[in-house]
């Protein structure tokens, strides 16, 4: 396997209203270093991308208005994980309606989190 390539990952969603520029804002007053970078995709589209000093990288991808894409990755679980519970008190805090799907080495689900989600009734 490359040394580049990421053995654990997080896919999820969130729903808010907040603009790129404020979800940003509020990742980085919980601590979590986050940017929004303008979009490769879309013309006049931006992201937020969040990149941590333990390799965390994880990006919320704009899909239609009030609604992120979440995506994650890392080299190993001890880093994603903690970082992904961080984050779901965060986007908590803020009143975001979310889900976070961990996954480990072996594909196997390491830890969903959530806050508000339509599927908290069945899980």
């Amino acid at each position: 396997m490359p040394d580049d390539a990421t053995d654990v990952l997080m896919f999820g969603g969130a729903m808010t209203d907040l603009p790129p520029a404020a979800l940003a804002d509020a990742l980085r007053r919980a601590g979590i270093p986050a940017e929004v970078r303008e979009s490769s995709l879309f013309t006049g589209g931006e992201y937020v991308r969040a990149v941590t000093a333990s390799g965390v990288d994880c990006s919320f991808e704009r899909i239609e208005p009030g609604e992120y894409l979440v995506r994650g990755d890392a080299d190993r679980l001890v880093e994603l994980e903690p970082f992904a519970r961080a984050l779901s008190a965060t986007l908590t805090t803020a009143g975001v309606r979310h889900r976070l799907e961990v996954y480990a080495e072996d594909e196997s689900l390491a830890a969903y989190l959530h806050h508000q989600w339509p599927q908290d009734a069945t899980g």
